[in-house]
């Protein structure tokens, strides 16, 4: 399966990538996990997520999938998510994804280069909670 995740518990990030070919299963699937996650406690709203999808070599993503995964979205609309989009149709399809989604991914950034995703994650949290 070319999409995993990682748990960083001392940051509460998820670290998910995707590699070579990227597909609506996989995307699916991957979301099916992390709805697993907060159903089972594991992750909450503190938790934030980069999503990874440098490595990707041929995306293969329906905007039909893409909407749906709007739908079914289980992150909270308080988390802070980065998606890494390198190319310009995953950059499309993010931020598809990122305007249907309207409330519940306010917190969303898209951007084009991982080197950025920890410091995009880092500066959005420093917004969120400003050191007084």
């Amino acid at each position: 399966m070319p999409a995993h995740f990682e748990l960083d518990r001392s940051q509460r990030i998820v670290h998910s990538r995707a590699w070579d070919e990227l597909t609506d299963a996989d995307l699916l699937d991957h979301q099916a996990q992390i709805l697993r996650l907060f159903q089972d406690g594991t992750l909450d709203a503190t938790w934030a997520q980069i999503y990874d999808l440098s490595a990707v070599t041929n995306t293969l993503v329906s905007t039909d999938v893409v909407l749906r995964l709007v739908d079914e979205n289980p992150w909270p609309a308080a988390c802070l998510r980065v998606i890494v989009t390198p190319t310009v149709l995953q950059y499309g399809l993010a931020r598809m994804f990122q305007l249907r989604g309207n409330s519940k991914t306010k917190n969303m950034y898209v951007i084009r280069d991982a080197a950025e995703a920890q410091t995009t994650l880092r500066k959005a949290r420093e917004q969120q909670h400003p050191v007084a």
